[in-house]
């Protein structure tokens, strides 16, 4: 589809239940793999996924 950024996907670097997420974003055309420090919920929290966020819809 035109016009569409492609997916990004942010991975924390100590998250054993995203496994899984590194093979998928290969997978998926276009797609960034973007690791940040902490599992799970740390990484939602944390200032990595804030500004990997905020820089994706800058786009």
């Amino acid at each position: 589809m035109a016009g569409q950024e492609p997916p990004v996907f942010v991975l924390g670097e100590d998250d054993g239940m995203a496994r899984g997420v590194t093979g998928l974003a290969e997978r998926v055309g276009g797609a960034r793999l973007v690791v940040v420090p902490g599992a799970h919920h740390e990484v939602l929290a944390g200032p990595g996924f804030r500004g990997t966020v905020l820089k994706a819809l800058a786009r």
